[in-house]
């Protein structure tokens, strides 16, 4: 998914927000008229709320958490979608 044209932008603000960034995986997208929201897993520690604008001017507005954090009340199937993102980064990372 990073690799469509339309994640650029998504792409450019990790590599920003993030200088370590090793890997990094989409754990949901809500596309808006305006804006489009996502929750990013960040290497195996963060997930990140990011909310990019259309507005090629505008600025990301990023909200991190831990993935302990994140994984408080979520849905048995949200919980899935992290466990195999985070087993994903695992394989990454070595």
């Amino acid at each position: 998914m990073f690799e469509e044209d339309g994640n650029i932008r998504l792409v450019d603000a990790l590599k920003k927000e993030f200088s370590e960034l090793k890997s990094a995986y989409i754990l949901q997208w809500i596309p808006e008229q305006v804006e489009d929201f996502y929750k990013v897993l960040i290497n195996e520690s963060l997930v990140i709320n990011i909310e990019l604008s259309r507005d090629q001017d505008s600025v990301p507005i990023i909200i991190k958490m831990l993935v302990s954090e994140y994984k408080k009340g979520l849905s048995k199937i949200n919980q899935i979608k992290l466990q195999v993102a985070l087993d994903l980064v695992k394989k990454d990372l070595n």
